[in-house]
């Protein structure tokens, strides 16, 4: 499993929501449509393999485009591969990966990879009909929203995942969040981001959707057990990247503590 319930199954919810507000709120007739998660997997410690055979978001996405009787197609990076690699995969549809030219602003461990070039060679060959965008830092929104906008001139829909507004580091995010002016829509889940949006004028493109932190059919309140038990919801990536990033690790070493102590202790890793 690649994520938290409030990370893939949260954005599992968020994709059906998203294809209701296609059919809603833009008019076009769509039948190709682009989603571009721009990043690679330096801190997952995934392979290209695992990129397309194991569960994540973005390949449910393309699932739910399908669904609707559309043509999906993802655009991702990673750092191992040479040459883009082409995969079209079963009720899903065509998954590219591209190499990593160059990483920009450094000394970031995630969001910050680029190959604006060939990325724009591809998307005039492919010809989408609607651009969805996946927001990781927003590095790379800047250029991508300009192209998609002025060159291709298709509707673009950006989804922010996540975006880092503490200190200093939010002035470096400041040319992509004034890239959002250059959105159709523009997805989010989360209150405090509203701000954002209305300090950018594109308040009225911006639409919240709701999201389910936990599924109520699975985890259900019960009495506070008194063992010592911990759970872990996520990708297990390697020692050497998993600084920063979540992990089980931290909760290896709270077990290790804790047997010290002569308490028993139970860790299940899902």
């Amino acid at each position: 499993m690649d994520s938290t319930v409030t990370d893939d199954r949260v954005d599992v919810h968020l994709a059906g929501a998203l294809l209701a507000l296609c059919d809603k709120k833009i008019e076009v007739a769509m039948t190709k449509v682009l989603t571009m998660l721009l990043h690679d997997e330096r801190f997952s410690g995934w392979t290209p393999t695992d990129k397309i055979t194991r569960h994540h978001f973005s390949l449910q996405y393309l699932h739910f485009y399908r669904e609707k009787g559309l043509d999906p197609l993802l655009y991702t990076l990673h750092q191992q591969v040479k040459t883009t690699q082409m995969h079209v995969l079963d009720d899903v549809g065509m998954v590219k990966i591209f190499p990593v030219k160059f990483r920009f602003p450094p000394l970031l461990h995630f969001g910050n990879d680029h190959n604006p070039q060939q990325l724009a060679r591809e998307m005039v060959k492919d010809q989408p009909d609607l651009v969805h965008f996946h927001n990781y830092y927003l590095s790379s929104l800047a250029y991508t929203a300009a192209f998609v906008k002025k060159q291709l001139r298709k509707p673009l829909i950006a989804q922010l995942h996540g975006y880092d507004n503490r200190s200093l580091k939010k002035w470096l995010y400041l040319p992509c969040l004034l890239a959002l002016r250059n959105a159709d829509r523009i997805v989010y889940s989360y209150e405090p981001e509203k701000e954002i949006y209305q300090k950018l004028g594109v308040e009225e493109k911006a639409v919240k959707l709701p999201v389910p932190g936990i599924d109520p059919e699975v985890f259900r309140p019960e009495r506070r057990s008194s063992e010592n038990r911990l759970l872990y919801v996520g990708r297990i990536p390697r020692p050497e990247v998993a600084h920063g990033e979540k992990s089980p690790f931290r909760l290896i070493q709270i077990v290790k503590m804790l047997m010290h102590r002569s308490k028993e202790a139970t860790l299940d890793v899902v």
